[in-house]
């Protein structure tokens, strides 16, 4: 699970690399249409792109957890069985 939680944490990391930016205001693509296409792709390209890497996060998060709670939870069970063995 660790290494699970390590993966999709390194999957949210390289998100950034496929951002994109804003276009800016001065670009000049021939057409008021263009232009608003192509600011509303980037725009909604953003939001998915954040979404998903939320997602990821949280994902990542999650697996942490979990990966933590059951190494808490061996260790737990291990300490009652050594109390119980030495009990014998």
């Amino acid at each position: 699970m660790r290494s699970a939680a390590d993966t999709v944490h390194q999957l949210s990391d390289n998100m950034s690399e496929f951002k994109l930016q804003k276009p800016s205001l001065f670009l000049d693509c021939g057409d008021d249409a263009v232009s608003s296409a192509l600011g509303y792709f980037t725009t909604m390209y953003r939001t998915h792109s954040d979404a998903a890497k939320h997602w990821l996060d949280k994902t990542s998060g999650a697996l942490r957890d979990t990966a933590q709670a059951t190494e808490d939870m061996d260790d737990e069970i291990a300490e009652t069985f050594k109390s119980i063995f030495s009990k014998l």
